[in-house]
């Protein structure tokens, strides 16, 4: 279910007096970049088994989503750019990155130094505690949290493989979803939201959360659905073939 702050897009407490800002639908709308900072930030441990399939086949180790962002950190100029402006975009404030000791500082560096009082008090990111950090940024959009990965060194190859195709077939068929424009895109989502009439237009519509955006829609779906039943019912239809599912209750997951 929906973090209830992220649907009214009330900052969500990691650690100490740091913060995740849910991002409203203007502030997506206004980031081209906005893909590749879910693509840093969110990116899982399954997500980088596929894309190092091979090395998984040969027993090579794996980087975890921590190890792989700061690799990339490393890359070139441009995405460590991008990468400093993935953390900014939902804390509202500046990191610190220190690769050679393995963590990133939430905060600018030389201001956090003048306001802590021991190094205990200072607020980083490293192997440990990432996962807990990604997760939060998920429900901050909306998303359900992850399961903590558990590799199994005994799992059966033929095991690893099938998990892995089938990894493989969803994302292909949300990718033909997409083209074929059966999943409706975060554009056609904001047309739809402003005909439904609960008051949202094209004026103030981007102050509302990027979270909220599903579950108005799927609520709405249900509310429809269930007039239209309840219509056809009226209307002389078969009431056993048509069964009305009251509309309000619990969403489904995502």
């Amino acid at each position: 279910m929906i973090n209830s702050s992220a649907f009214i897009c009330e900052p969500l407490l990691y650690k100490g007096n740091c913060y995740i800002y849910p991002p409203k639908v203007k502030d997506v709308a206004a980031d081209p970049l906005f893909s590749q900072y879910l693509r840093i930030l969110t990116v899982s441990q399954e997500d980088l088994n596929d894309l190092f399939e091979d090395k998984v086949k040969e027993g090579q180790q794996i980087p975890s989503p921590f190890v792989f962002m700061l690799g990339n950190y490393l890359t070139n100029e441009t995405v460590k750019k991008i990468t400093e402006k993935a953390f900014e975009f939902f804390l509202h404030e500046k990191v610190t990155f220190l690769p050679k000791v393995g963590i990133v500082v939430l905060g600018d560096i030389d201001k956090v130094a003048e306001e802590i009082q021991i190094i205990d008090d200072l607020i980083y990111l490293n192997e440990e505690n990432f996962f807990d950090f990604q997760n939060l940024i998920r429900e901050s959009l909306g998303e359900e949290r992850l399961e903590p990965p558990v590799e199994d060194p005994n799992e059966d190859p033929r095991v690893r493989a099938l998990k892995a195709k089938f990894r493989k077939n969803k994302k292909k068929v949300a990718q033909i979803k997409a083209k074929t424009g059966q999943s409706l895109s975060f554009e056609s989502s904001l047309v739809a939201i402003c005909c439904m009439g609960i008051g949202l237009n094209p004026l103030n519509i981007g102050e509302i959360s990027y979270a909220s955006l599903g579950p108005l829609i799927q609520m709405y779906q249900r509310k429809e659905k269930y007039d239209i039943d309840i219509r056809s019912i009226l209307a002389g239809a078969d009431a056993k073939k048509i069964k009305p599912e009251y509309w309000i209750g619990n969403l489904n997951k995502n």
